[in-house]
């Protein structure tokens, strides 16, 4: 079993309770979460590393919302090449548009958000060490 792989006692990790909070079960969390977009993506021959920076440019996130609403539906035209920081906008933006118009209720989230790897998405176990936002937490 590879380390990725292997079983996680949450018992000793910080608490198994939802309000435990606490930085293992964040990881945990995180882990579980990146393990199913990684399945998810699979079915395009894709994968990402890291939460925060593989979703950011909406490619991979556009991917993961088309396959998951059934592999069947397309979100449109959008930007394949990211060029310019207004093309991770669009590109989260379409996927947003896509998911309203699905019927999924999005509130209190937005394109930038996730372009900008806003904290309440991506925890602090999901982005790398060295993000400014983090180390002030």
């Amino acid at each position: 079993m590879s380390a990725e792989e292997q079983p996680v006692d949450v018992a000793e990790s910080g608490g198994g309770g939802a309000g435990s909070g606490g930085p293992k079960w964040i990881e945990i969390q995180t882990h579980t979460f990146k393990n199913w977009v990684n399945e998810q993506l699979k079915k395009r021959d894709m994968s990402i590393s890291d939460l925060g920076t593989d979703l950011s440019d909406g490619i991979h996130l556009i991917h993961l919302i088309e396959v998951a609403a059934g592999g069947d539906k397309s979100v449109g035209k959008y930007n394949k090449i990211i060029k310019l920081p207004t093309h991770k906008l669009e590109n989260t933006q379409i996927a947003m548009n896509f998911l309203v118009r699905e019927g999924v209720k999005v509130v209190n989230i937005g394109n930038e958000d996730i372009g900008e790897k806003n904290a309440r998405l991506f925890p602090p176990s999901s982005l790398p060490s060295s993000n400014s936002l983090y180390s002030r937490i």
